[in-house]
Formats: C-alpha cells, sequence, structure tokens
C-alpha cells in the first residue's frame, strides 16, 4: 500500500532521489530525440507529482468522459447539419467553413475528445472548463510520463506503480496503441484496408515538431512507414496524395487546429481538393472543430437541450459550471463581480486570454465592444484541486513540498475513456504554453492485464 506521508518525508530527506527521478524524464526524452532530426533541448522539469487515478474516482472519470462524449457527437451532428444548411456559420472563416462541412467517410465526426477539468474536492464535484478535440498530443505526453516512472523504477512512487515490485507489469504504451487503433480503423472504414504510409502534419511555425517526429518514431517501430509534412507541400494528383519526396500518404495524422490551416489557406489547395474529394484520410477529421468553442459549455444544456435525454442533460447539470456567452447586455453583471467569475475567449487556445477574475486586477478585460464582435464566455469560478508534491531546486540542489494547482484533462478515444492528461502548476492559469509541466498520471488500465 502507497504511504503518500512517507513517500514526501522521503523526497525531503533523500533530494538526490528527486533529482534522479527527475532527470530521468530528460534523459528519456534525449534518447527519443536522438533518433529524430530535432535538435536536443531540456525538460527541465522540477514538480515530481503523481496522480492516481483509481476506485471511485476511475469510475467517476469514466463515467463523465463517456456520458459527455456522447452529447458531443449529439451536438456535433446537429451543427453539421445547421451549418450545412447554411442556417449559422459559428464564427468560421469561407475556408474554415468548407473543411467542417466535408463528412468524412470514416464514419465519425469527431473521433478524440479531451475534458478539462477541475476536480474539487472541496465541492465534491468535478466541472468541465472545456471540450479539446483538436489535441491528441496529451496522450504522447501520458503514456511518456508513464513509461520514465516505470523505466526509472521510482522508489518515492514504486507502492502506486508496483505495489509487488515487478515492474514489467505496465504497458505505458496503451494510449499510443488505442490512438493508432483510431487511424487503423479511420482508413479502413474509408478505403477497406489498412494504411501503409501515415504522415503527422503540421506547420513549420508550430512548436510540436519535436513531438510529431516522436510519434512517426513509435509509428515506425509498430510496422508503419510514417513520416513528418508540412501540409501546405502535399500533392494531389489523380486521386492520390503525395510528400513531397513523392511518397503516397494514406493517412495524414493532423497536428494543426482549423485556426492554424486557415491562416494557410492561401496554399492548401491541394489538401483542401483532396480531403473535399475524400481522397484523403485525416485523422483527426475537420469535422471536430464544430464541437471546439468554449460556448458550447453553456449552449448545450439550452440551446441544444432538444437532442439530450432526460439522463444525458441531468449529466450537464452535474458535470457544467454555471458558463454564460458574453453579450453587451449582460456585461456589466459580469464585469463588476469578477471575483465570482472566470472570462475566456470562446475561441482560445492554449490558456492565452483566460482572465482569473480574482486575478485580474492588473489584466486588461475584454471591452463591451470585444464582446459584441467575438465570443467571450464567463465561466463561475471553482478553486482547483491542489495536491502536495516534491519540487527540487535547481539552484541550491534542495526539496521542498508544494502545493501544486492541478487542472485534469480525461482523454477519449472512438468513445472509450483511456485516460487522464494531468498538468500542473504552482499559479491558477494551468497550461503547458503558460509554463505549466505535465504531471504523471496513473490508472489501472496502465497494469498488463
Amino acid at each position: 500500500m502507497f504511504n503518500y506521508h512517507e513517500a514526501m518525508r522521503r523526497a525531503l530527506a533523500y533530494p538526490g532521489q528527486v533529482k534522479y527521478e527527475l532527470d530521468s524524464y530528460d534523459y528519456y526524452f534525449q534518447q527519443e530525440l536522438d533518433q529524430t532530426p530535432i535538435p536536443n533541448f531540456h525538460l527541465n522539469k522540477k514538480i515530481h507529482a503523481v496522480y492516481p487515478v483509481f476506485d471511485e474516482k476511475y469510475t467517476l472519470f469514466k463515467r463523465f468522459s463517456e456520458g459527455l462524449f456522447r452529447i458531443f457527437e449529439k451536438v456535433a451532428e446537429e451543427r453539421f447539419q445547421e451549418i450545412t444548411a447554411g442556417k449559422d456559420d459559428f464564427g468560421f472563416s469561407e475556408f474554415e467553413q468548407r473543411l467542417v462541412k466535408v463528412r468524412p467517410r470514416s464514419g465519425r465526426l469527431i473521433r478524440h475528445l479531451r475534458f478539462d477539468a477541475i476536480y474539487s474536492p472541496s465541492y465534491e464535484k468535478i466541472v468541465i472548463l472545456e471540450c479539446n478535440p483538436e489535441n491528441p498530443g496529451g496522450m504522447w505526453d501520458n503514456d511518456f510520463a508513464v513509461s520514465c516512472m516505470a523505466r526509472n523504477m521510482s522508489k518515492l512512487y514504486q507502492g502506486i506503480f508496483a505495489p509487488d515490485g515487478d515492474w514489467s507489469k505496465i504497458n505505458y504504451n496503451k494510449q499510443k496503441d488505442m490512438l493508432i487503433n483510431s487511424i487503423v480503423d479511420a482508413h479502413q472504414t474509408m478505403f477497406g484496408k489498412p494504411p501503409v504510409t501515415i504522415a503527422i502534419g503540421l506547420f513549420p511555425e508550430d512548436d510540436g515538431h519535436f513531438i510529431a517526429h516522436c510519434q512517426a518514431l513509435y509509428m515506425r517501430q509498430k510496422g508503419f512507414n510514417a513520416i513528418v509534412v508540412n501540409p501546405a507541400e502535399l500533392r494531389y494528383h489523380e486521386g492520390k496524395v503525395y510528400a513531397p519526396d513523392n511518397t503516397p500518404i494514406d493517412v495524414l495524422f493532423r497536428g494543426f487546429l482549423i485556426f492554424e490551416a486557415n491562416n494557410h489557406a492561401h496554399e492548401l489547395d491541394q489538401f483542401l481538393a483532396a480531403y473535399e474529394n475524400q481522397d484523403l484520410c485525416v485523422v483527426p477529421p475537420m469535422s471536430d472543430a464544430l464541437v471546439n468553442s468554449k460556448t458550447l459549455i453553456a449552449e448545450i444544456p439550452t440551446r441544444y437541450r432538444h437532442l439530450l435525454t432526460d439522463e444525458e442533460y441531468a449529466l450537464t447539470q452535474e458535470f457544467f459550471p454555471e458558463t454564460h456567452v458574453l453579450t453587451p447586455d449582460n456585461y456589466d453583471r459580469f464585469m463588476s463581480d469578477l471575483m465570482n467569475w472566470v472570462i475566456k475567449p470562446g475561441e482560445g487556445y492554449g490558456g492565452f486570454g483566460v482572465l482569473v477574475g480574482r486575478e485580474s486586477f492588473d489584466k486588461e478585460l475584454p471591452s463591451k465592444a470585444d464582446v459584441a464582435n467575438g465570443h467571450w464566455v464567463a465561466q463561475r469560478y471553482y478553486p482547483h484541486e491542489t495536491i502536495k508534491a516534491p519540487y527540487y531546486h535547481y539552484e541550491n540542489g534542495t526539496v521542498s513540498i508544494e502545493t501544486i494547482n492541478v487542472v485534469i484533462g480525461t482523454l477519449c478515444i472512438l468513445g472509450k475513456y483511456t485516460g487522464t492528461l494531468v498538468r500542473g502548476a504552482l499559479g491558477n492559469v494551468i497550461n503547458t504554453h503558460q509554463g505549466a509541466e505535465i504531471l504523471t498520471p496513473f490508472d489501472p488500465d496502465y497494469w498488463v492485464k
């Protein structure tokens, strides 16, 4: 049985052990980068935290994730019908509309979802902050973090990972394999055969090239021809898509968001033609952007209430925090009560533009004109879940036990709960783009049955 109190005492007593286990993340990361064309850079992790998801917590995470996935599938279908009928453009540009109006022959409008949430023990509930359908990177992050702990055979956290001392029972590739199964399923459904070449697509300015090359590396280990490509350099000829070196591409595994594609619209004619003609299998499909807006936390229980069964509506009431789309009419109400609200752009990502009201006194707030011209939401403030964790101070080689604010992101592939992305920070905006760290999750599905 894991003794959390004793683990923290050992961390304080043996800072060298904490540094060794943190350094292992960087060491194994360098090993992966050495097999790619990406120049080495360092992770410099400071927070050594493990987030176990067992028993009642596992059951809860699985229940709300799979239930909400079914709801978002319904909403995606409704919004697809609305945009194709010209009833609403949901703020998409003409180019973005052409992308989301494609119903993929791979059979699903959405395939992978991540529900970012706060587990708030003081309120005895989980509140869903937003849905992110377009971000598969967290699945690689999870498996990598677990693999590091398995390979360094953590002395601090052995009671969580290997309570019987047998580290060989951990399958730290479980989410990567589920994701590859989704890619194969999409191509099989679309073309009647498994793919040969999988291209990971992202644009040159993206900062995630190291993830893309690590993904390609693992896919090659699984027997696929895997490459990393700039979607703007794809060539479409006689019903087939080719990489710049003339390699035929079966699947484009998408590492970019729809707004990034829109920024490159002027050079994506070949990609767009292949996608609209259903000659290119794209995973996840561009249609998943239909459920990417943070306004949906407010709109699903209201605008889309007619889609929901009573049980599904009850699920939204249980897990959605009070959320309102900001308008000029309600602007003053929320701006005069910022202590109780979080203000965020409806179409934002990466934590950019998020204002925690009670900490926004030195921040610039959206104006009434901003609200009138764009999508903003006000979401009821809930305190973050906090955990205690060892924090390594590189400047003097000491360890302190710090209070870490945590945001979870439960991951679903094809409607099945597959794990939990966990991010932690000392501050209140918890996103890796804002300096948060990926913590190490662990659930019973990582154990070999």
